[in-house]
């Protein structure tokens, strides 16, 4: 259960920047932090915010978050974020109480927001924090 709300909340951090694409090439920045997280910006202003963690016999691989930015990720300064889409929190929990030894987005997809989320992130010397947790860029 603890797991549970760790990822939950990181869904709040995820939410902060990187949408998938085909090609390594596109990849403008890529930020991880401490529990599996992976937030990737592209060079089409697009992020995504993906998970890759197991624990206690559960595995969660799966796109927390996505939408787009503004900004240079790749250098140190302020970027401007927007939340479009993230998992459904109840969807998740619900999955997390029946014991799915790996949960993905096929369980919990992307839904989009009614209203989308901005916020502006400031980075330094390649690192934010946001909600106690460092992301390092790589």
């Amino acid at each position: 259960m603890k797991k549970a709300l760790v990822v939950f909340a990181v869904l709040l951090v995820m939410a902060l920047v990187f949408t998938s694409c085909d090609k390594a090439g596109d990849t403008v920045a890529i930020f991880t932090a401490e529990g599996g997280y992976t937030l990737t910006c592209y060079k089409n202003g697009t992020w995504v915010c993906h998970v890759n963690d197991s624990q206690n016999g559960m595995e969660a691989n799966l796109d927390m978050a996505k939408g787009t930015y503004t900004g240079n990720p790749a250098e140190d300064g302020p970027c401007t974020v927007t939340k479009t889409h993230e998992i459904d929190g109840w969807t998740f929990m619900g999955v997390l109480l029946m014991n799915t030894p790996r949960i993905t987005n096929e369980e919990v997809p992307l839904v989009a927001l009614d209203t989308p989320e901005t916020e502006t992130i400031n980075i330094t010397n390649g690192s934010f924090v946001y909600d106690n947790d460092t992301y390092t860029r790589r």
